[in-house]
């Protein structure tokens, strides 16, 4: 199985914190996935349970399945535990069961997807899935939050040939794609 360091170390102390609150049965299934081993699931499992290769989060290394070594997730503390504290560790519940007519996935209380803070905060407060979010975001072009006292700006920008993004200085910074036409700035201060 294969994990990078960074989500690894992330789910590390969320299972930490898991474990401070008397939840400590969490397993992984499945991390990261190559193409090749994403289509032999798609072929084995067919679209009901599996997505074609490139349109799995698990492609992206960003994706985890977990479960509990007591029992299923649909009935596991754990999977209880990651609905109401994942987002503080900067993961979500990718594929909610009250969001399947969004996502376009049934329920899975396995399928976890870091997306790191300040997202995963603002998607607890606004109760959105990603999809619900990354329309939110291009709709309003700027997001303002505090997570445990960091003041975090979030900013969405289209995609263009030309396009010019300007930091403010002495600021830290991440910019990431959102897979279809955007980028996506996130600026916070320590």
């Amino acid at each position: 199985m294969y994990l990078s360091k960074d989500v690894a170390h992330k789910f590390s102390k969320m299972v930490a914190a898991a474990k401070k609150d008397g939840v400590n049965h969490f397993l992984i299934s499945s991390g990261f996935r190559e193409f090749e081993e994403q289509k032999a699931l798609y072929q084995d499992m067919g679209d009901d349970y599996a997505l074609p290769p490139g349109h799995s989060e698990h492609n992206l290394g960003l994706a985890l399945d977990v479960g509990s070594t007591e029992t299923s997730m649909y009935h596991a503390s754990e999977g209880e535990w990651i609905k109401e504290n994942a987002w503080k560790h900067g993961f979500i519940l990718r594929y909610p069961e009250d969001k399947v007519d969004v996502t376009g996935i049934e329920y899975e209380p396995w399928h976890i997807r870091y997306v790191g803070l300040p997202h995963s905060a603002i998607m607890e407060k606004k109760n959105f899935v990603l999809e619900e979010y990354l329309d939110y975001l291009k709709e309003k072009k700027e997001i303002s939050i505090e997570v445990k006292g960091v003041k975090y700006t979030v900013s969405y920008y289209s995609f263009s040939k030309n396009l010019t993004i300007n930091i403010p200085e002495n600021s830290e910074y991440e910019i990431s794609g959102n897979n279809i036409n955007g980028v996506i700035v996130t600026v916070y201060e320590k």
